[in-house]
């Protein structure tokens, strides 16, 4: 079966779940993110999303919000 998070992906690649998810606690909830990640050559996908594209490299400068800056890093440290 294909994990919720694949069923409609940004792109075509081969994506693969990453055994670490990521937990942050907002006001009235806690939210814990699955991630997944594939490799994609220059902007794999753009012709039908729309988006910003960055490398893992350069997500330090993106102004992430929290949570996506702590996904960032939990991917960083899987693929590198």
């Amino acid at each position: 079966d294909t994990p919720p998070g694949l069923a409609d992906p940004p792109f075509e690649a081969d994506w693969q779940m990453l055994p670490e998810t990521v937990a942050h606690v907002f006001t009235h909830f806690r939210l814990e993110l699955a991630l997944a990640v594939a490799r994609a050559d220059g902007q794999a996908g753009t012709e039908d999303h729309q988006g910003t594209y960055w490398a893992t490299t350069e997500l330090d400068s993106a102004g992430l919000p929290t949570v996506f800056a702590k996904a960032a890093t939990a991917i960083r440290r899987a693929i590198w």
